[in-house]
């Protein structure tokens, strides 16, 4: 229990304190959006649906990104017209915390996420894996 009350502080909490924080900074931007790096594991239809049924990833893992891809629509229905709210899934990222299998160089992911900024995209609330369709 430790373990996902620490992750969902982490993974939903944490970026909530955030934005709050900076509210009247993001207000006062041209054209602001709030990003949270989310994960796919987060994702309630995938996980219904047994999508990753075969991976071995803790509850504490999936339950705080879904709680995070919930602060991203309350976010974007708070903030509606004023910030745009994405939740962005980068990929099986090669990193020490990657999957075995990972082999997304992180600066691939970066400049991917760079990209999709610039595009001007106006959606909100948008969930979206780095070089993939978007995620329900």
């Amino acid at each position: 229990m430790e373990g996902v009350l620490n992750a969902v502080d982490v993974n939903a909490a944490g970026p909530l304190r955030l934005v709050q924080i900076l509210l009247a900074h993001l207000l006062a931007a041209p054209d602001p959006i709030i990003i949270n790096v989310t994960s796919r594991l987060g994702s309630l239809a995938a996980q219904a649906s047994g999508t990753f049924a075969d991976l071995n990833t803790s509850y504490a893992y999936k339950i705080s990104k879904a709680a995070q891809n919930m602060l991203t629509i309350a976010l974007a229905q708070d903030l509606q017209g004023r910030v745009r709210c994405w939740a962005v899934h980068p990929g099986k990222l090669a990193t020490d915390m990657g999957q075995a299998d990972a082999s997304k160089d992180p600066r691939i992911a970066a400049a991917e996420l760079r990209e999709l900024v610039e595009s001007g995209d106006r959606t909100s609330p948008r969930f979206c894996s780095l070089g993939e369709a978007d995620l329900a």
